[in-house]
């Protein structure tokens, strides 16, 4: 079994893939912003590079000049880009080899957001992610992100800080990859990946 965690963001998605037994095989983070550090760190250490990817995805900018009907277009184009690149990249590879089941574990989308925007893009990507692995006739399980906190850490309330240092204790070499690089959601997908199915709550 193959177990592929996702953290989906506007600007920076983390993926984690990861065997039967946890094992990391690899993440990604996937993103429309410059990243010259991380650039910088790979061409003086490319060992850096053996467990993460970073992977950039053609993002269209909104600007004032564009109508309100232009920047809808946009941000639709932009989440239709975003999921196809994930399919591409990693989906894609990883189905390939038929050998496996694979089960995308995704967290549900957290309401207590104000940013009213926000959720409403952060909806719309998490079910163009979800037809990329219907298309696949993969699976996936919806996870509310209280659970995945809990399953990770033990406490359904953790903050970041808990989240990140529990992933660099399992992970010690992404501490240092976090001096170049934004970990956060690809910390948070790793502990989708972790995601124990029995413990789920209905």
């Amino acid at each position: 079994m193959i177990r592929i965690g996702i953290d989906q963001s506007l600007s920076f998605t983390g993926v984690t893939v990861m065997d039967e037994g946890k094992n990391l095989l690899m993440q990604y983070g996937i993103t429309h912003k410059k990243h010259t550090k991380w650039d910088k760190a790979l061409r003086e250490n490319p060992s850096l590079g053996e467990k993460l990817k970073i992977i950039d995805y053609d993002y269209i900018e909104k600007s004032s000049g564009h109508s309100t009907f232009d920047i809808e277009r946009i941000k639709y184009s932009n989440l239709i880009k975003l999921s196809f690149t994930i399919q591409k990249n990693i989906f894609n590879p990883v189905w390939n080899n038929l050998d496996h089941d694979i089960t995308v574990y995704m967290e549900g989308i957290s309401f207590g957001s104000r940013q009213t925007t926000a959720i409403a893009e952060l909806s719309a990507l998490n079910y163009l992610i979800r037809e990329r692995i219907c298309e696949l006739s993969g699976d996936f399980v919806i996870v509310p992100p209280s659970q995945v906190k809990k399953n990770f850490t033990g406490n359904g309330v953790a903050d970041k800080g808990l989240m990140m240092e529990t992933y660099f204790q399992l992970e010690p070499w992404a501490r240092d990859v976090s001096k170049y690089i934004k970990m956060d959601d690809i910390a948070d997908s790793y502990a989708m990946a972790c995601f124990d199915e029995d413990g789920l709550e209905n």
